[in-house]
């Protein structure tokens, strides 16, 4: 019996890219908004439902993306170096008309 592992992402890099922005965004909104403190997981659970959807997927394609970059530090890493372009051309430029990367 021959096994095939899949190693293809769920979501593309580009992609993923997007979708960390908008976590990266959250996440610090979050932080500042409640000083640091713990949030409730319904809190996140919605944040996270609400970017899902704003990239047209469901919140299981979304975490198996998470759980294929968690094992793809390589991938990842590029997603990441992605996202920083993509939130420091957002600082240059923050009266863009565009809302999304």
């Amino acid at each position: 019996m021959v096994m095939v592992a899949c190693n293809s992402a769920p979501i593309s890099n580009a992609n993923m890219s997007k979708i960390m922005y908008d976590v990266m965004i959250m996440e610090a909104g979050n932080q500042v908004k409640y000083n640091y403190g713990l949030l409730p997981k319904a809190k996140w659970k919605g944040d996270y439902i609400t970017i899902a959807a704003k990239h047209n997927m469901n919140t299981n394609k979304l975490k198996k993306a998470f759980q294929f970059y968690s094992k793809h530090p390589d991938e990842f890493s590029k997603v990441m170096e992605t996202t920083i372009t993509l939130l420091q051309d957002k600082q240059l430029m923050p009266d863009s008309t565009t809302s999304n990367p």
